[in-house]
């Protein structure tokens, strides 16, 4: 397994760990495991694919879900400083609903989006 294609698959891409575990023929908790113990390496390869989210053709939404993924946010934390819910994040995420102004200046202050 290669970690630099599992952190572009990951981020990049917005693969599951059960599907990077297909391509390389493995379960998602051998990629979990394998994320972990290269967890150095993973996290500057995944810092180093920020440039490229956001110069990047993504939808302001995709790009919300990419730069929270690569900085370690879940969404509930995101919600918890956003003072709203985790099923709020959810939905700006996967459709862009409700990325209102107040919103959208929280979310890009915290991802630096």
């Amino acid at each position: 397994m290669d970690i630099k294609i599992i952190a572009t698959q990951y981020f990049y891409e917005d693969k599951s760990y059960k599907e990077i575990g297909k391509f390389f023929g493995v379960t998602k908790q051998a990629i979990h495991s394998f994320v972990n113990r290269n967890s150095k390496k993973y996290k500057l390869l995944s810092s180093a694919l920020i440039p490229a989210i956001d110069d990047s053709h993504f939808t302001p939404n995709k790009k919300i879900r990419l730069k929270r993924k690569i900085l370690g946010i879940s969404q509930q934390e995101l919600a918890d400083r956003l003072g709203t819910s985790k099923q709020y994040v959810c939905g700006i995420e996967k459709y862009g609903k409700g990325l209102t102004g107040k919103y959208a200046k929280e979310i890009s202050k915290i991802l630096n989006v």
